[in-house]
């Protein structure tokens, strides 16, 4: 049974805050390094440079970067300002004036004596300084520093511009001057004399000067024509009266005072201040900055700085309740529902009613019925219907409890699906359609399209019959239904997109990879929410627009509604209110220069320079970049390339601003980087450094040809020791050959003297004898010996070296034969050194008997008497010492004897054959005779000594 309930409207009692600015305190999103800031400037590269009480930073998008000069006396800096070279200049409370150049700070101009160590206003030109102090207004050399006096009075505020300088002085009374051209002054108004606390000149536009003086009742606004010096007070608004001006800033053609009690926009018509809005009454701000994206950045003196994304955009905080469903239902109205059972009735961005239900349950669904201007409700536990005319409240029992999708088919008939099936309500009369759980609902003329787990089922509303849509006879799994212009969009459980017409569905594939997430219309435009933005699709033109939504609400807004001049959005229990024609909201932010801002070199930072170029074991690289603004760090996705690797461009991960290559290989590269902002498809100017790897030394081209020329010169060299080697080789073997010529020509010639006829005739003689005495055991015993004997000198003679016992066999041999010949008068003695390995020491062969038959045929034959040979064999120094002594007649007198002069055959070849021994084959022989005297100094005999050497590789070689 319907009751009648009465309504509470409580809006007191909600946690409701008023409406505010959608911002960002860099206070708490970033590192800021202070509290408290005076002024701030945007360069030509979109870098944020901010004068603060701890210094002088730039904000690059990513860090905040400190710059301060040795010399500086005090910290806090102000008045920034560019020259016509994009330098940034500042000064600071002690009048010291600063500049940046080649990223450093550095003093430009300090004379205590001319500032009096007081804050002094400046300009920058194209060649000079202008300086307003308290003594005057100075020129200042830019290249020369020269100071050169223009005014010399005592001044309190100053404008400064190179045609016209305005400037406020402390004469009796008080006047402001113009000083023009910077040579001549004019008196243009005089000041009543009363107390000035402050006066200030803020320049409007380019022909346009405020000059404000604050007394201690009020404040006095002038305002300055330029072209005409002309003067014109401006009556002060009630806002700004009792408050402390810190700046005026002319932004979008409106005036914006930063004061303590916030920012005043005001419009300036007519030379009047029509007020428009109050920001931040709650901070003390010192600028106002908007950036090339359209950002405003408020600083202030004590809480940060502020940053305005959108000067539009509005905002809504629900503390501590939970909004459920949110329903726009005419013009700019729309209702709230919450999880404790309260509606909230909005109009714009205002509050205007609220309502709390019974038994305080969460609000599942709303639905308008707009024939009847009545609200159905749907909670967890019941229902309820809000009649907006008469502002009555019906409780519906659990008719529409928990619903999950709600529809007005007709006047009297609605579509009621909860998690269990889906009704008809028809009057007073129900139709059940399908029992299974609902999911979401749209309808057109003719059929009502309900989605279930199962797939998505068309009903007919005149009988509701029903059929199931398939697409390839698949079951459609939809989440959200939109039906628009005869066209039913369904948004499936994968965030494909299919549209269905007339028993014919289609895949819309453009739309795949966006990953959408909602859809919606405002019944002309199909709105598709995706990960990073907003999709504008209108069905007549089919053609898409990417509208990126900025950084306040990506990605956390939930939905978006439509009402007649806004959108609203719910994102975590805050309402966002965004108007249609003024909003920038959806516009794209523009994206500064990519700039390569650091390199590190084996994690090493390194000066950056273009063309580098680094060793070999340089090789671990890593580039820092950055783009310039606000929240880049978080907006900007990167891509780079590395010449030669890199073909395509290589995406970075997102929120990553730098690279790094590990061991690259020796070569010449270049790498370039480029950013995108996420809210726009179009890159930034690609930055670009290149670089050389060299190779190791022994890896260039150089060292390869000086190994060419070493191996060459060494195969030259090779090649030419192997020639002279093998010439070396056959003059040696030619040598060889000549040597064993002449060793068996000289062997020959011992021979011949070891087969001398003397000798065989002697020795025939003997045996002759022997027979003849009928001696024939004494010639037989004589024959064998000499056959020995000549077998012994014919088997010696085909050998180059014998062993000194062979040598000694066939000399024994030789001295029995001869003794024969000379009987009993002719003795000899042969004593060998017994430690004398006779057997392992080698000589030449037939080289000792020539030298005992010359003691014998020229020493002992004409001797008379009593003859003697003495042969001794021992080892001296490692040589072998064979000593032939006889007791002869001497070496002179056997000369004298001679009757014809007669050459030794065996001296003369074993003297050349000594020769050849010690030159050609390095064996170590001498030779050594002297002449034997008695006591009365007559000759007694001959001795020769013979000195051979036991080892001689070089001989042996040579003969092996």
């Amino acid at each position: 049974m319907n009751k009648l309930l009465s309504i509470f409207f409580l809006v007191s009692v909600f946690n409701l805050n008023a409406q505010q600015l959608v911002y960002d305190n860099l206070l708490k999103s970033t590192d800021l390094p202070d509290i408290t800031f005076y002024d701030i400037l945007e360069d030509d590269h979109h870098n944020i440079w901010l004068a603060a009480e701890s210094g002088l930073y730039k904000y690059n998008g990513y860090d905040y970067i400190k710059y301060s000069n040795p010399n500086q006396i005090n910290q806090a800096v102000f008045n920034l300002q560019t020259d016509q070279n994009g330098q940034i200049w500042c000064n600071n409370l002690y009048g010291q004036i600063f500049y940046i150049q080649n990223d450093r700070l550095k003093l430009f101009f300090y004379d205590p004596e001319l500032t009096d160590n007081q804050f002094s206003n400046f300009k920058v030109f194209n060649q000079f300084v202008l300086l307003t102090a308290n003594k005057g207004i100075f020129k200042i050399g830019l290249a020369d520093k020269k100071v050169k006096p223009i005014v010399e009075d005592q001044i309190a505020s100053s404008f400064i511009d190179m045609a016209r300088t305005y400037f406020y002085t402390l004469k009796v009374p008080p006047s402001i001057e113009v000083l023009q051209n910077l040579e001549t002054t004019e008196e243009l108004f005089q000041l009543p004399l009363i107390k000035i606390n402050a006066t200030t000149f803020y320049p409007i536009d380019l022909h346009q000067i405020l000059f404000t003086y604050k007394t201690n009742q009020s404040i006095f606004f002038y305002l300055i024509n330029t072209s005409t010096n002309r003067f014109t007070l401006i009556k002060t608004p009630k806002k700004l009266q009792n408050i402390s001006i810190n700046n005026i800033i002319n932004i979008d053609h409106k005036l914006w005072f930063a004061t303590n009690n916030g920012v005043f926009v005001y419009q300036f018509n007519n030379q009047n201040l029509v007020f428009e809005k109050h920001i931040f009454k709650d901070y003390n701000v010192s600028k106002v900055l908007k950036d090339f994206n359209g950002h405003y950045w408020f600083t202030t003196l004590g809480n940060g700085i502020l940053v305005i994304p959108d000067l539009y955009l509005e905002k809504r905080q629900f503390k501590n309740h939970n909004i459920t469903t949110v329903l726009p239902v005419f013009d700019n109205n729309f209702v709230l529902g919450t999880s404790a059972g309260k509606l909230l009735f909005f109009n714009k961005t205002k509050l205007i009613d609220s309502l709390i239900l019974p038994h305080q349950q969460n609000v599942t669904k709303l639905l308008w019925d707009t024939i009847k201007n009545r609200l159905l409700i749907s909670t967890k536990s019941g229902s309820y219907q809000y009649h907006f005319d008469v502002k009555k409240l019906t409780d519906l029992d659990n008719k529409l409890a928990i619903a999950k999708s709600l529809q007005l088919i007709s006047p009297n008939t609605f579509f009621y699906g909860n998690y269990k099936e889906g009704l008809i309500y028809k009057n007073d009369s129900l139709i059940k359609l399908r029992a299974k759980r609902v999911i979401t609902s749209a309808q057109n003329d003719k059929y009502l399209y309900v989605a279930h787990p199962d797939g998505l089922f068309q009903y007919n509303k005149h009988d509701w019959t029903f059929e199931q849509i398939m697409n390839q006879n698949k079951p459609v799994l939809a989440k959200q239904l939109v039906y628009l212009n005869g066209n039913l969009y369904i948004l499936t459980k994968n965030n494909g997109l299919l549209k269905y017409n007339h028993a014919q569905i289609n895949q819309l594939s453009q739309f795949d990879h966006y990953k959408l997430q909602t859809i919606n219309s405002d019944g002309q435009i199909l709105w598709l929410k995706h990960q990073n933005g907003l999709l504008h699709f209108k069905p007549i033109t089919k053609k898409i627009f990417n509208l990126y939504i900025k950084e306040v609400l990506s990605p956390y807004y939930q939905d978006i509604y439509f009402l007649k001049d806004y959108l609203i959005t719910l994102s975590q229990n805050t309402l966002y209110f965004i108007p249609k024609t003024k909003s920038d909201l959806f516009q794209k932010n523009l994206i500064s220069n990519t700039k390569i801002s650091g390199l590190s070199i084996n994690n090493i930072d390194t000066l950056l320079e273009d063309n580098l170029t680094l060793q070999y074991h340089q090789n671990n690289i890593k580039f820092t970049f950055n783009t310039t603004g606000y929240l880049s760090k978080q907006q900007t996705d990167y891509s780079y390339k590395l010449l030669p690797f890199d073909n395509d461009w290589q995406q970075i991960n997102k929120g990553f601003n730098f690279v790094e290559f590990k061991e690259l290989p020796v070569g010449d590269y270049t790498f370039k980087v480029r950013g995108k902002n996420n809210t726009s498809n179009k890159y930034s100017k690609v930055s670009q450094l290149s670089f050389t790897i060299k190779p190791r030394f022994w890896e260039t081209k150089w060292f390869y040809g000086v190994v060419f020329l070493l191996i060459t010169i060494i195969i030259y060299i090779v090649i030419k020791h192997r020639v002279k080697l093998d010439k070396q080789k056959r003059e040696l073997k030619f040598k060889k050959l000549l040597t064993e010529k002449t060793m068996a020509g000289l062997k020959l010639e011992n021979f011949r003297s070891q087969m001398n006829p003397h000798f065989i005739f002697n020795a025939l003689n003997s045996i002759q004898d022997y027979i003849i005495s009928n001696e024939k055991e004494l010639a037989s015993k004589y024959l064998v010996k000499f056959s020995r004997l000549i077998r012994i000198y014919l088997d010696h003679s085909q050998q180059n070296m014998v062993s000194v016992k062979q040598e000694i066999t066939a000399l024994k041999l030789y001295l029995e034969l001869e003794k024969v010949r000379f009987d009993e008068a002719f003795t000899y003695q042969i004593n060998i050194d017994e430690n004398l390995p006779l057997d392992h020491i080698k000589i030449p062969s037939l080289f000792i008997q020539p030298y005992v038959e010359n003691a014998i045929k020229h020493g002992l034959l004409h001797k008379k008497g009593h003859k003697n040979l003495n042969i001794d064999l021992s080892l001296e120094n490692g040589l072998l010492q064979i000593i032939i002594e006889d007791n002869g007649v001497g070496r002179k007198r056997a000369q004298e004897i001679k009757k014809v002069s007669h050459k030794s055959f065996s001296t003369r070849a074993n003297k050349e054959r000594v020769k050849l021994y010690k030159n050609k084959l390095n064996l170590n022989i001498n030779v050594l005779t002297e002449d034997l005297k008695d006591a009365d100094n007559k000759a007694s005999g001959t001795r020769v000594t013979i000195y051979i050497s036991i080892q001689n590789k070089n001989y042996e070689s040579y003969y092996n």
